[in-house]
């Protein structure tokens, strides 16, 4: 507990993102962040989130990232990419 308290402390910065629910049959949601270009997607998920929201605490003031969520079926089939959304984090 100590490492992720600290880990907050550090980064005291966080992006929330939600998304409606599917209409099919999806066991989760993986959220993926493209990196600095905008352009190459990585999941931050290693499980898919059962929740319509994911908060990526490892974000930087100063900085714009920009997300997309897919649905994951029970077969571990994704849907097509969302539409991206993107945040930007205030500078200290």
């Amino acid at each position: 507990m100590s490492r992720a308290y600290q880990k907050l402390t550090d980064k005291p910065h966080s992006v929330t993102i939600t998304w409606e629910a599917s209409v099919s049959r999806v066991i989760g949601y993986n959220v993926y962040r493209a990196d600095a270009s905008g352009s190459n997607f990585t999941k931050l998920t290693s499980q898919p989130v059962f929740a319509t929201k994911y908060t990526d605490l490892t974000v930087e003031a100063g900085k714009t990232y920009t997300y997309y969520v897919s649905a994951v079926t029970s077969n571990g089939v994704e849907s097509k990419p969302s539409a991206n959304v993107t945040a930007q984090v205030p500078s200290p």
